[in-house]
């Protein structure tokens, strides 16, 4: 399979062992929970959360993993940073309210055109277009 991909132009990644929800799905949900939590806490508007991502951190998980960001950071700064923030980060095991309650009101993102975002009035199809 890994060949096959390689052959029609696709990167490809080994996974060593099977982990519950794959390994794009574990690390893009830990940065919904932290997000979602820095919002819930009044920290940061979920617009201003999304362009940190799209501007800030975008731009370099663009172009470079969060291990090479990592070393050309520093992995001493990383330390550092490290020993007083992993502590207050969200660690929280539950579903994330925010995300609990639009699930429960039937609000379910571009699909039911209602999400953390409003996507009536043709917002869904512009949405999908500039993806």
């Amino acid at each position: 399979m890994k060949e096959l991909s390689i052959h029609i132009g696709k990167k490809t990644v080994i996974v060593q062992k099977d982990v519950l929800g794959f390994a794009a799905n574990r690390i893009q949900f830990a940065v919904l929970r932290e997000a979602l939590y820095l919002v819930e806490q009044g920290v940061i508007s979920k617009e201003d959360i999304d362009s940190v991502m799209k501007y800030g951190l975008g731009f370099r998980y663009a172009c470079l993993g969060p291990l090479e960001v990592a070393d050309l950071g520093g992995l001493d700064t990383f330390y550092h940073i490290s020993e007083y923030l992993m502590k207050d980060l969200c660690n929280d095991t539950k579903v994330p309210s925010e995300l609990a309650k639009f699930y429960e009101e039937g609000h379910l993102g571009i699909k039911s055109q209602q999400g953390f975002y409003d996507y009536h009035d043709g917002k869904d199809h512009q949405a999908i277009k500039n993806i």
